[in-house]
């Protein structure tokens, strides 16, 4: 298994409404969220780049998503399929 990264099942509230997931400052995530982006209508593989200075939270609100992570040595697999659980990625 690669070091770098920590799967997050976030708090939920489910009633007869519906759910709701969140995500909590200091408890879920270490630090404060400086950019949200999200994607849609993709027609191919998005990504295969590297960030080296920054932190991400990944997850994929409808479907499912596979993340690769790839530290130049070895790969891992990661599939996000719930609305409540992401990847939180600390270092490439």
């Amino acid at each position: 298994m690669l070091d770098g990264y920590k799967i997050i099942t976030t708090s939920s509230v489910v009633d007869d409404r519906g759910s709701v997931a969140f995500i909590e400052f200091g408890k879920d995530l270490p630090s404060v969220i400086k950019r949200v982006y999200w994607l849609y209508n993709l027609k191919e593989a998005r990504g295969a780049h590297a960030h080296k200075e920054l932190q991400q939270f990944l997850f994929c609100l409808h479907g499912a998503l596979e993340v690769i992570l790839d530290d130049g040595h070895s790969k891992e697999s990661i599939i996000l399929d719930t609305p409540n659980k992401g990847i939180l990625i600390t270092k490439s």
